[in-house]
């Protein structure tokens, strides 16, 4: 879920079924990508899928984990409001700012060292 892509993803279809087109309009991807990102998160059972006619459906697989991804994107959003200072890399208030929540939030820390 540390993928951006991945994470606008779970956000969309949080609040209800989406088809694969729909999604893909929505985080503004191609749709071979998001059928992948889709495929992986099914495998790891975060989204599941529904038959509709000839449309497959996909949606978070658990009230609870479409709850936790809608606080996380809130808690990200509130770190974007309340930090501000230039070790963040996040714009003073005025200027704009390239990302929301806590996408890019590796980039936003430069100075913090990532274990993968």
């Amino acid at each position: 879920m540390s993928d951006e892509t991945r994470f606008s993803i779970l956000q969309h279809i949080g609040s209800g079924e989406l088809s694969v087109g729909e999604i893909a309009g929505m985080v503004r991807r191609d749709q071979p990508l998001v059928s992948h990102h889709l495929k992986i998160l099914k495998e790891c059972g975060i989204v599941s899928c529904t038959a509709r006619g000839r449309r497959s459906m996909y949606s978070v697989s658990s009230p609870r984990l479409a709850s936790l991804i809608r606080d996380i994107a809130e808690a990200g959003e509130q770190m974007d409001e309340l930090c501000t200072e230039a070790c963040c890399g996040i714009p003073e208030s005025g200027e704009a700012s390239g990302q929301a929540g806590i996408r890019g939030a590796a980039r936003r820390r430069p100075n913090v060292i990532q274990n993968d």
